[in-house]
């Protein structure tokens, strides 16, 4: 193997420390049922330019996170099929947004 392939090799682990695409955030957020308790196992996705997110899930706590999130003006979708769907708009920024408690019935 030549230097230059030895170099090579040995800087790809650098390749992990490099940050997000320009432009993309992580959003995080909680999503509580109306009476005041965490909802468990609730779909969230959103919507950026076009593009929507794969669905995530919250966790037992309600929280939930989405990575790579083009930053802009976006929907976020909280609920499943058992649960009315809530849509409304957020504004995710660099390099994190945290998005308000969302109340679901």
């Amino acid at each position: 193997m030549n230097c230059q392939v030895k170099r090579i090799i040995a800087m790809l682990p650098l390749l992990l420390l490099l940050p997000d695409p320009a432009g993309a955030a992580d959003v995080r957020g909680k999503v509580e049922r109306e009476a005041g308790y965490p909802a468990s196992y609730i779909r969230v996705t959103i919507k950026c330019g076009g593009r929507r997110s794969s669905p995530v899930y919250t966790g037992s706590d309600g929280f939930y996170y989405l990575g790579s999130v083009a930053a802009g003006t976006c929907t976020l979708q909280v609920g499943n099929t058992k649960d009315k769907r809530v849509s409304f708009q957020i504004e995710v920024r660099e390099p994190s947004t945290q998005v308000p408690t969302v109340k679901i019935p």
